[in-house]
């Protein structure tokens, strides 16, 4: 149990660090600026997408967080489109898209884990086995 839950802190804090790494490189470069409505993109997408992905079956989780959450930042930046919006951005839908495969991504792995692979025990009988751990030892 505590490593799962070491598992998810470290899981957790690579997500921030990327999602951060990736936002900061873009606002240096100057192809996109850091505001409060591109913060909103990326976490309304990344909710949705992560409850779409977790809602969903195994099997389409994927591609349902992903369908999900674009369609919601494309619905919206279609609205924004309309006269007397505030225009089509393709800021918020690269916020939108980076939000959607963040929140894809958690909530696939936190609604769908995959159970550790056991190691197979491949020879049974328990003294060949120490013979052969011994036998192998390096000095």
């Amino acid at each position: 149990m505590a490593n799962n839950i070491s598992d998810k802190k470290t899981l957790k804090s690579s997500l921030r660090f990327g999602a951060m790494a990736i936002s900061l490189s873009l606002v240096l470069s100057g192809c996109m600026s850091l505001t409060s409505d591109k913060a909103i993109h990326f976490s309304a997408t990344g909710a949705v997408a992560a409850l779409a992905a977790c809602i969903a079956d195994e099997e389409i989780a994927l591609a349902a967080g992903a369908g999900v959450g674009i369609g919601v930042g494309l619905a919206k930046e279609l609205y924004d489109d309309i006269p007397g919006g505030t225009g089509f951005s393709m800021e918020d839908m690269f916020a939108n898209a980076l939000g959607t495969g963040v929140g894809t991504f958690i909530g696939y792995s936190l609604c769908h884990p995959k159970p550790a692979p056991q190691k197979p025990d491949l020879i049974e009988d328990e003294v060949t086995n120490d013979i052969l751990v011994e036998a192998l030892k390096l000095e």
